[in-house]
């Protein structure tokens, strides 16, 4: 496709300039450059939302997304791959993600695939979810935005506490 043709161009102009014996990543680059911030590399972040479709539309670049990606982190090329299940992404793929997380998954033992051994149950709660960190199952939460149909959820219990306190016919502080 022209957008992997165009990544794997911004790939090859920056390892050509890198030199690897002089700058082998993307930050001794920048770190050795900024002098000069017209020569920095800005991060690219390359985002794949459910895996499952891009790859019943786009099998034919399977091995190509494979080299961008096992490439792509030192060129400072990163890439975001969202999947509704565990087996929507190649092992090949999954292989060279070096960083995983996951929210609440439909099959319990999916987690153990994604963050390893030693997770706690996740619970169903909306953002919550957990990721490997150097080894460590680890739990996170996301913050979630606030969908305008819902109104403003601190709003909601401004309401509800400002209500508890007319009832009991408290102070206003």
């Amino acid at each position: 496709s022209a957008l992997f043709r165009m990544i794997r161009g911004i790939m090859s102009e920056r390892a050509e300039k890198m030199d690897k014996g002089k700058h082998p990543t993307f930050e001794d680059y920048n770190a050795r450059h900024t002098d000069n911030p017209e020569s920095l590399f800005p991060a690219i972040v390359f985002v794949i939302d459910n895996f499952a479709e891009f790859k019943e539309n786009f099998e034919n670049t399977l091995p190509e997304l494979l080299s961008m990606v096992r490439d792509g982190r030192s060129l400072g090329v990163y890439f975001i791959i969202t999947a509704g299940q565990y087996s929507d992404v190649p092992s090949k793929l999954m292989n060279l993600m070096g960083v995983r997380a996951t929210f609440t998954l439909p099959d319990a033992s999916s987690y153990m695939d994604i963050v390893g051994r030693g997770f706690l149950p996740l619970p169903d709660v909306r953002g919550r979810g957990l990721i490997n960190h150097k080894g460590q199952p680890l739990e996170f939460h996301i913050a979630t935005p606030v969908v305008a149909a819902e109104g403003d959820p601190f709003m909601r219990i401004a309401e509800r506490m400002e209500r508890a306190r007319v009832a009991l016919r408290l102070k206003k502080p």
